[in-house]
């Protein structure tokens, strides 16, 4: 291996150049800055010199992946159903977390919860009042699926937990546990949004996808 070629493995780069997605290049990225604060400048500037010959940012800069938020507010300004945007279609990946007694756990914190502000007056979903009470109540789910907020565990048909007053960005955990040789297929998880609010009505019922991310199972080094 030559001097340089040590240098940069030093710094994680050959990492940088393996990961798969923007985001663990930009976070195996800043982890190699924060490597090359302690060596020479002189190495630094090598680095940034050869990252346009190896073809990582072919695509353009690095995108900044927004925090995925299921939006929700009103079908009616002052007044109605609550209501979201969020695309339901899209099923939300997990990935391997821990084990425990046997079963593999897959969990991830997004997508979290945010209601529209007051200000949102143009069209639907309208924003809610700040202070007004939102929660989540479960109508179907499958045994495997699991939703943890920091007060409540929901895991069966009926539970119900209050997410918040609002405003809030709350991000409870979509968790999935698989026994031994389990088919590692997608889970569903069906809910109503609620509220003590004598101005508004509880949602429709919104299903969402969980789904095993298994190429995220690889390791990254």
């Amino acid at each position: 291996m030559s001097i340089v070629a040590e240098k940069l493995t030093t710094l994680g780069v050959p990492f940088f150049f393996r990961a798969k997605t923007p985001g663990r290049q930009a976070g195996l990225w800043a982890f190699a800055m924060r490597r090359a604060h302690r060596s020479s400048w002189r190495l630094v500037v090598l680095l940034l010199a050869l990252l346009p010959q190896v073809g990582c940012w072919d695509d353009g800069p690095i995108p900044i992946e927004e925090p995925l938020e299921i939006l929700f507010g009103s079908s009616e300004l002052g007044g109605g159903r609550l209501v979201t945007d969020f695309d339901f279609g899209v099923p939300v990946p997990v990935v391997f977390n821990m084990e425990i007694g046997g079963f593999s756990i897959y969990s991830a914190t997004e997508p979290g919860f945010v209601p529209f502000g007051p200000r949102q007056v143009v069209s639907s979903p309208f924003g809610v009042p700040d202070g007004t009470t939102i929660g989540m109540r479960i109508t179907e789910i499958d045994p495997e699926v699991q939703v943890v907020f920091s007060n409540g565990l929901l895991s069966q048909p009926g539970d119900e937990v209050v997410i918040g007053d609002a405003p809030f960005d709350i991000h409870p955990t979509w968790q999935l546990s698989f026994p031994p040789d389990a088919v590692l297929q997608p889970r569903f998880v069906s809910f109503v949004l609620t509220t003590t609010s004598p101005d508004y009505e509880e949602s429709e019922e919104y299903t969402l996808t969980i789904l095993v991310d298994e190429a995220d199972d690889e390791e990254l080094i």
